[in-house]
C-alpha cells in the first residue's frame, strides 16, 4: 500500500481574543463606525503579549482582508449563516485535519496547502465553535455607533456589547432618554 504523507504546513490558531482584536482594529466596518478611517492602523505587535508568528509577516492589507472576512462570521444573523461563512473560509483555506504522533501521544493537527493568517484565524474560529457551539455566543456590539465584535463567555450568556464602555454608554443614553420623557 502506497501512502502519501501531507507536506502541507501545520496551522496554529491564535487565541480568540487576538482574533477579536484583529477584527476590531483592522476591519473596515469597525474602523468606519469608530471614525478611524484616517488614522494609522495599529502595529501588529500591539495585538497582545507575544506576537503570534503569522502577524509578524502579515501586511496591513492581509490583516484588513482577514478582519473583514472574520467580521462576516461575527455579524451573521443566524447559525446557518455563521456555519455557511465559516465553511466557506475552511474551503478557501484548504484546512484539513491530520493525526500526528507527539512523542507517545496522538493528537490532532490541522494543515493547509499554504500557511496563512486567514487559515490561522479560520482555525481559531472553528476550534471556538467546537468548544462552544452556540452561535449566539458571538456577535456584534449592540451599541448605537459601534460594530466591534465580541465572544460571550459570561455565565448568563447574555452579552450584547463589546466592552463595558459601550454598555455604560448605552445605559447612560437610556437613562437620559427616560429622564426626558
Amino acid at each position: 500500500m502506497n501512502r502519501r504523507i501531507s507536506t502541507s504546513p501545520t496551522i496554529s490558531p491564535p487565541p480568540l481574543d487576538i482574533v477579536i482584536k484583529i477584527v476590531n482594529e483592522y476591519g473596515d466596518a469597525p474602523r468606519r463606525a469608530a471614525h478611524e478611517e484616517a488614522h494609522d492602523y495599529p502595529d501588529p505587535a500591539s495585538l497582545g503579549g507575544a506576537v503570534y508568528g503569522a502577524f509578524q509577516t502579515a501586511s496591513t492589507a492581509d490583516l484588513v482582508a482577514v478582519a473583514n472576512q472574520a467580521h462576516a462570521i461575527f455579524a451573521a444573523p443566524t447559525a446557518d449563516r455563521v456555519a455557511s461563512e465559516l465553511d466557506a473560509l475552511i474551503a478557501a483555506t484548504g484546512l484539513s485535519p491530520r493525526v500526528v504522533a507527539d512523542g507517545v501521544m496522538i493528537r490532532e493537527a490541522w494543515t493547509a496547502p499554504h500557511a496563512s493568517l486567514l487559515a490561522s484565524v479560520t482555525l481559531a474560529l472553528l476550534l471556538h465553535f467546537r468548544e462552544i457551539p452556540d452561535a449566539r455566543r458571538i456577535g456584534v456590539c449592540a451599541g448605537d455607533d459601534c460594530v466591534d465584535v465580541y465572544a460571550d463567555a459570561s455565565p448568563t450568556r447574555r452579552r450584547r456589547y463589546c466592552s463595558i464602555t459601550c454598555q455604560n454608554r448605552a445605559r447612560a443614553r437610556s437613562y437620559r432618554a427616560a429622564r426626558r420623557a
